[in-house]
């Protein structure tokens, strides 16, 4: 029985690989059975790198004189006798050896040459060496446990401009030719010893051969904690219950979004720092696919013809698969990654993302009861804006959350003393959850509580105004919608999502994030673009700039509804102002602080006037080191 092999093209590099696991011999080109095989192969399909699996991979990357042995005897021309004792020519030295016994006089001449052009080959120099120690010294193949399909680049750049390391793997970004940089990652899986890489199969395929009857994922754990040492345990751990390669990069807090496009298996990602970037990872197929099956189990939805479409979140990363028929071919993934904890305004001003007296004015508006509509096309910020938005508004409020696919980071929220109520909505999957047009209706009989929806796409954007109209008994409403500015975005409600255009009245502010690229560089930022209020509606709205806090009905018609005079509201937003740039100084910027630190001033301002509460603040800061 022959072993079953693939060609596969990885970054340009035609690759064969021979699944060995199921042969008797050791699957290695030291063995002369295996050789003879494998160099018939090589013969018919040419390949830039060859790839053996057996207990572990072994990985032949050294093959071009192969190919060029292979090229040159295709282009011998001997007379039909010599020929047919030459018809076996897939070994090199054997070929060479009975080449220099052969005696014929019609072919004398030519055989001269032909050992001539043959004794250029590395691989015939080496033949005086014996044959078996030719082979053993001319392919040096690299190991790689099983675990891994794909193909990695596994030479680090000698030039980079930024390392660092996440858990046991080296990060290298360096500067290409191309405008995107390299994200180099640097495994120590491809560094494994012969024996390091038989104790991670044998473990790896007793893990798979085991029943388990508990958490598999607790289990799996211990197993592997109990077996091997940390450095061997990380390996499994990411190849088990991980992403496999992407465990790393998307554990990297400076990754924002990781891609995986469909029939592509070029890894690239987007980098805090250094913008867009290429790897040195090729996702094979059954890499790819064990990824989709990983995405299936966790999000308990299907991902298939059927349903072409998964979104679901993972420990704080939100993640989009498609496959056929919504793809021309195979499966593609983005992954894009959420900070640990929610944006604060105050960090949004430190990234230049708005100014001083933006947020300032921004913590009056959420603290104000407003409808709020965040736009912006994608990668933006909107959900980062919103999540900030959400620690200004006060702890006495209480949150009800709707989304298709958790991203507003409500676990953060509840752990900082928020009240939350976290509606789960149907995103793709018909039929597994409820619409997000009912999780709006129903919301607004869950009782007295400030409307959150992630995002809106469809049908439930009239629910959404509906709430707007009546202000949700009173209380914050907010969501999220795609769009390039306040006109566009109104465009689209109304004429892409069948909202009246009267309805568009109920909406207060919107606030419009994009990102800018400075020049002509490829360098891209996420800035708030512009904080426009409706104003003078007619048959289409007009929105007006409101961080002037001149003329404007909206905040008029707050300082009304909340008893002051409009210099005591603009009083209000300046001490906003004040606080972040205060906190801005001390470096203290966190969710925690912005939280800690509003709950203080509005305990001082029940009692005093707003001097009065502002100064007491500015004492609480000097002698707080931490929030309590």
């Amino acid at each position: 029985m022959e072993c079953p092999h693939t060609l596969e093209n990885f970054s340009g590099k035609s690759v064969l690989c021979i699944d060995c696991r199921k042969c008797i011999n050791n699957g290695t080109l030291t063995n002369s059975k295996c050789r003879k095989r494998i160099f018939s192969l090589l013969s018919e399909e040419p390949a830039d790198m060859l790839i053996l699996k057996k207990d572990f991979q072994r990985i032949y990357e050294n093959i071009f004189h192969l190919q060029a042995y292979f090229s040159l005897v295709n282009s011998f021309k001997l007379c039909k006798k010599c020929s047919e004792i030459f018809k076996d020519k897939f070994d090199p030295i054997d070929f060479y050896f009975s080449l220099t016994t052969l005696e014929c006089k019609e072919c004398e001449k030519l055989i001269e040459q032909y050992k001539r052009n043959l004794n250029s080959l590395f691989i015939i120099r080496l033949s005086s060496l014996g044959k078996e120690k030719a082979y053993s010294r001319y392919f040096h193949p690299k190991l790689f446990p099983n675990l891994i399909s794909s193909f990695i680049e596994t030479k680090p750049p000698k030039n980079f401009i930024d390392s660092y390391k996440i858990s046991d793997v080296n990060i290298y970004i360096s500067k290409t030719s191309r405008p995107d940089n390299l994200y180099f990652v640097d495994y120590p899986e491809v560094k494994l010893s012969y024996e390091e890489n038989k104790f991670i199969s044998k473990t790896f395929n007793e893990i798979c051969d085991k029943d388990f009857s508990g958490n598999i994922k607790n289990e799996i754990t211990k197993i592997i904690k109990e077996k091997c040492n940390p450095s061997l345990s990380e390996i499994l751990l990411r190849h088990t219950i991980g992403f496999n390669l992407l465990d790393p990069i998307l554990k990297d807090e400076k990754i924002q979004d990781v891609f995986v496009d469909s029939k592509s298996q070029m890894v690239h990602v987007i980098h805090s720092e250094h913008g867009e970037c290429i790897t040195n990872i090729f996702m094979s197929s059954e890499d790819i696919e064990k990824i989709a099956t990983r995405l299936r189990y966790i999000s308990s939805r299907p991902l298939d013809t059927a349903n072409p479409v998964l979104h679901t979140e993972v420990n704080g990363i939100r993640v989009c698969s498609i496959c056929e028929p919504s793809t021309y071919k195979g499966l593609g993934f983005s992954f894009r990654r959420r900070k640990t904890e929610p944006w604060t305004l105050c960090e949004f001003v430190k990234n230049k993302m708005m100014d001083l007296e933006t947020a300032g004015l921004l913590s009056f508006l959420a603290d104000s009861n407003c409808s709020i509509l965040i736009t912006g096309p994608r990668g933006s910020g909107k959900t980062s804006l919103l999540s900030s938005l959400l620690l200004e508004i006060p702890q006495n409020n209480r949150f009800i959350i709707i989304e298709d696919t958790p991203e507003i980071p409500v676990s953060d929220f509840q752990k900082l003393g928020f009240k939350i109520e976290h509606l789960k909505t149907e995103a793709f999957a018909k039929g597994f959850e409820i619409s997000t047009e009912d999780a709006l209706r129903t919301s607004l009989r869950l009782g007295d509580s400030t409307l959150v929806i992630g995002e809106v796409r469809g049908p439930e954007a009239k629910a959404l105004f509906e709430a707007m109209r009546i202000g949700a008994a009173g209380n914050t409403v907010l969501g999220t919608i795609h769009g390039s500015c306040p006109y566009d975005t109104w465009d689209r409600v109304t004429n892409d999502l069948g909202v009246p255009s009267t309805c568009f009245k109920a909406v207060d502010v919107i606030l419009t994030a994009g990102t800018i690229r400075l020049g002509d560089t490829t360098k891209k930022y996420r800035r708030l673009l512009e904080v426009s209020e409706v104003k003078d509606y007619t048959d289409s709205p007009k929105f007006s700039n409101i961080l002037t806090l001149k003329n404007s009905k909206l905040l008029e018609k707050l300082a009304k509804s909340k008893s002051l005079t409009m210099q005591q509201l603009k009083k209000s937003i300046k001490i906003r102002t004040e606080m972040k740039k205060h906190l801005i100084d001390k470096n203290k910027t966190s969710a925690k602080w912005t939280v800690v630190s509003n709950n203080k001033f509005l305990k001082l301002v029940e009692n005093n006037n707003h001097d009065e509460a502002f100064r007491g603040w500015l004492n609480w800061l000097k002698i707080s080191d931490r929030p309590q």
